[in-house]
């Protein structure tokens, strides 16, 4: 039996778009949805992330994101793995990086 995302979603009779519209009554039973409330309005702000950042400096941090580099395959991983998910190189002195968090 295949152990997927799609197969257990099939089983309750959805797919991978029920995140998207909605489940079927037995889907229902598994899975809780959140109400979206559609009232036409915009975004809160209207420029990139970047510009985000800039007009609001303060808040950079909250932004950026640590990860460690892996200098064999050049993947970044979670800080708190002891070898690379990409290649499985060692990691206890792999650097320490800051990249965008959105």
């Amino acid at each position: 039996a295949a152990h997927s995302m799609e197969a257990a979603l099939d089983f309750v009779g959805a797919n991978e778009s029920a995140y998207y519209c909605c489940l079927s009554p037995e889907g229902l039973k598994y899975y809780r949805q959140v109400n979206q409330v559609i009232n036409g309005t915009g975004p809160k702000y209207e420029g990139s992330i970047p510009d985000f950042v800039k007009e609001h400096p303060q808040l950079e941090k909250q932004f950026q994101n640590e990860a460690k580099h892996c200098t064999s395959c050049g993947k970044n991983c979670a800080t708190i793995l002891p070898f690379c998910n990409g290649c499985n190189a060692d990691l206890s002195n792999a650097p320490i990086q800051h990249g965008e968090n959105a």
